[in-house]
C-alpha cells in the first residue's frame, strides 16, 4: 500500500522503496538482505532483522522447541537473501555443467542440480 507523503514524514519506516532484480528489472516482493537474526528474547523467539533496519521481517516462535532449534531456523532464516542471491548466480552454470544438460530448464528435473535451484527460486519468489 503506497504511503502518501504526511503518513511517510510521520512514520519513515513504513517506507518501503522497491529494489529491482537485475536480470529481470521486475521488483523484489521482499526487504533486500542481509538479514540478521536476534535473539533470544523473554519468550525463546527470535527476530530476523534487516541489515540496517529495526524491524523485523519474521519471528521465529519457540513453541516449547529446544532452544539450539529455534536459534538454527533464525539462522537459517537471516541467510535466505544471501542463499536466494547464490542460487540466482549458479542456476545457470549449474544446468550446463549438469551430465543431463539436453533436459535442464523444465523445473520438474530432478536430475539437475540447475533445475532444482531454479525450482527453489520460483519457490522463494512465489511462483511455485
Amino acid at each position: 500500500m503506497p504511503e502518501t507523503k504526511e503518513s511517510a514524514e510521520s512514520k519513515p519506516w513504513l517506507v518501503f522503496e522497491p529494489v529491482l532484480h537485475p536480470p529481470t528489472g521486475q521488483p523484489i516482493k521482499h526487504f533486500p538482505g542481509p538479514y540478521r537474526a536476534e535473539g533470544p528474547d523473554m519468550f525463546g523467539d527470535w527476530n530476523i532483522i534487516p541489515a540496517g533496519d529495526c524491524g523485523a521481517v519474521a519471528a521465529v516462535v519457540s513453541n516449547m522447541r529446544p532452544p539450539e532449534v529455534v536459534e538454527g531456523n533464525a539462522h537459517l532464516l537471516a541467510a535466505a537473501p544471501d542463499l536466494l542471491a547464490a542460487l540466482r548466480t549458479y542456476a545457470t552454470e549449474l544446468c550446463e555443467h549438469s551430465p543431463h544438460s539436453e533436459v535442464c530448464g523444465k523445473l520438474d528435473d530432478d536430475q539437475c542440480f540447475g533445475c532444482r535451484a531454479r525450482r527453489a527460486i520460483a519457490k522463494a519468489e512465489g511462483r511455485a
